[in-house]
């Protein structure tokens, strides 16, 4: 909710269920967490919000409307003859954990952020990448 975007965080407390198109609580204890904004995304966030003119009663950040495979065919349509055709919101998930790790975020922490367990970031986040190999060539030289 916009409430939540205070201190340069975000609050995530609720999720939609496509199936249903509703929101609702989290799936688990774990997919309750704060998530850190950098400067420039709470003021992308926040022209969002002044270039929609709605607010909606339940006070949330997006529109119904807009989630799911919505929000991807709007993305879609930005990207649509770029380096980025093709990407989808859940993309940058994936690219927003692994710059964490990337970043030398421990894993444990990088987890708490994804909502999910250090099992599942290693099998499904962790990317080996140009930037990975030359932060491992550096640790292998510093032992």
């Amino acid at each position: 909710t916009w409430d939540s975007l205070s201190n340069n965080e975000i609050t995530i407390n609720k999720q939609i269920y496509p199936k249903v198109k509703r929101f609702t609580n989290t799936k688990s204890k774990n997919s309750n967490r704060i998530i850190p904004l950098n400067k420039t995304l709470k003021s992308e966030i926040n022209k969002y919000r002044v270039s929609e003119k709605v607010f909606n009663i339940d006070n949330r950040i997006f529109k119904q409307k807009h989630m799911g495979s919505k929000l991807n065919k709007a993305l879609n349509n930005i990207c649509k003859d770029t380096h980025l055709e093709g990407v989808t919101c859940h993309d940058f998930r994936h690219t927003f954990i692994t710059n964490l790790i990337q970043n030398k975020v421990d894993i444990i922490t990088v987890a708490n952020l994804a909502g999910d367990d250090v099992g599942t970031v290693i099998k499904n986040y962790v990317h080996k990448t140009e930037k990975t190999k030359q932060l491992s060539k550096i640790a292998v030289e510093s032992i």
